[in-house]
C-alpha cells in the first residue's frame, strides 16, 4: 500500500516547464561539444607549428653542417687543381693532418692516385721507399 502512495505523491512537471530545461541541457552539450572543438583545432594547429618549427630549425642546423663538409671536399678538390705537379703522398697527408680535426664528422680522406700500367713499377717502389714495405 505504501507504494501507491508514493506514487500518489510524485509530482509530475507539465510538459511546458520541461522544455526550457530540455533546451539549456541540449544548448550546454552543443557548447561544450562547439568549444571542445575549437580548442582541439587550436590545440592541434599550435603543435603543428611547434613541430614544425623544430624540424626547420634541425633541418637547417644539419643543412649547414653538410655545407661545411661539402665546402671541405671542394677544398680538397682545389688543393689538387692548383697543385703544379701531382700529388705527393707526403703532401697530401700534410693536407689531410691538417684539415680533418676542423671536422669531426668526417673520418678520413682517401688517396687514391690513377696509375697507369707503364708507371706501375716505379710508384710501387716509390711506395716501399716511403715506408710501404709490403706495397
Amino acid at each position: 500500500m505504501q507504494k501507491a502512495d508514493e506514487h500518489e505523491h510524485r509530482v509530475e512537471i507539465p510538459a511546458q516547464r520541461r522544455i526550457p530545461i530540455f533546451c539549456v541541457t541540449v544548448l550546454g552539450a552543443v557548447t561544450s561539444f562547439v568549444l571542445f572543438w575549437i580548442v582541439h583545432e587550436w590545440e592541434q594547429k599550435s603543435q603543428r607549428s611547434e613541430f614544425e618549427s623544430r624540424a626547420k630549425a634541425i633541418t637547417n642546423a644539419v643543412e649547414s653542417t653538410l655545407n661545411e663538409y661539402v665546402g671541405a671536399l671542394l677544398f680538397l678538390g682545389d688543393f689538387f687543381d692548383n697543385s703544379s705537379v701531382s700529388v705527393t703522398r707526403q703532401e697530401f697527408t700534410s693536407f689531410v693532418n691538417s684539415v680533418l680535426p676542423r671536422y669531426p664528422g668526417i673520418q678520413a680522406f682517401s688517396w687514391n692516385p690513377l696509375v697507369t700500367a707503364e708507371k706501375r713499377s716505379s710508384y710501387e717502389s716509390a711506395a716501399r721507399k716511403d715506408g710501404f714495405f709490403r706495397f
